[in-house]
């Protein structure tokens, strides 16, 4: 299965709707002039190339939410709708899947920001803390996870590489890279794959890998290109 990237849609979402709800609601915190977490570029290995970037959405705590001091850049295969009470369950990841995957193959390349930022607890995004002792890294991974009902089964940021749900994940070990670098990571599976049971294949990248625990460097920058997945 060959996916190209032109622009969300066509199977793909990104983590713009919750810019854009940051925007729409606070904008004291994020100016609605802003850049999106995700944009198409004309910077691609081949052709146009998807650019995610970690903002810095300041942080504040919001009534019923949390607004995050990092809002990762993410592009993924899925649905986003915003959730104003847990942000992370806001992405829907994944499609059925009804072959075994071989692996995920594709190009990148990633720049660290200059500042990280934890949140020790991500139920609380926006408490942080300057940590100088860490540089932020990209996150590319494909899952695959078993699903008892295709239209209301899924996986999400709570979860995607925890779930006992997973049976199988391809993770790419991406680090800076100043040009396009290949990848091809083969699945690795926990659990025997079953043509008679159904399930869900997950593309998900992060210009930082801690993008889920709100956790990253405000503008760290990843491009990817040419995502694949053999079966």
């Amino acid at each position: 299965m060959g996916i190209s990237f032109d622009e969300p849609g066509a199977g793909w979402s990104t983590s713009n709707e919750g810019v854009a709800y940051i925007k729409g609601m606070f904008p004291n915190l994020y100016a609605p002039e802003k850049t999106n977490a995700v944009v198409v570029s004309e910077d691609g290995k081949t052709g146009k190339a998807a650019r995610l970037e970690s903002l810095d959405t300041t942080g504040m705590d919001a009534w019923i939410t949390s607004v995050p001091k990092v809002t990762s850049g993410s592009v993924f295969s899925g649905t986003f709708v915003v959730d104003p009470i847990n942000t992370l369950k806001s992405t829907k990841f994944g499609y059925p899947c009804f072959k075994k995957p071989v692996a995920f193959k594709g190009s990148y390349k990633f720049t660290a920001g200059a500042t990280y930022y934890t949140c020790p607890d991500p139920s609380k995004a926006h408490i942080f803390e300057k940590d100088d002792t860490k540089k932020d890294l990209p996150a590319m991974n494909a899952v695959l996870y078993e699903v008892n009902n295709y239209a209301f089964d899924f996986l999400d940021g709570t979860n995607l590489l925890t779930s006992d749900k997973i049976v199988a994940i391809a993770s790419v070990d991406g680090k800076e890279q100043a040009e396009y670098t290949d990848f091809s990571v083969d699945f690795k599976f926990s659990k025997s794959f079953d043509p008679a049971k159904k399930y869900k294949l997950a593309i998900v990248c992060s210009s930082s890998k801690d993008g889920d625990k709100f956790s990253g460097a405000p503008g760290s920058v990843l491009y990817v290109d040419d995502l694949e997945v053999t079966f």
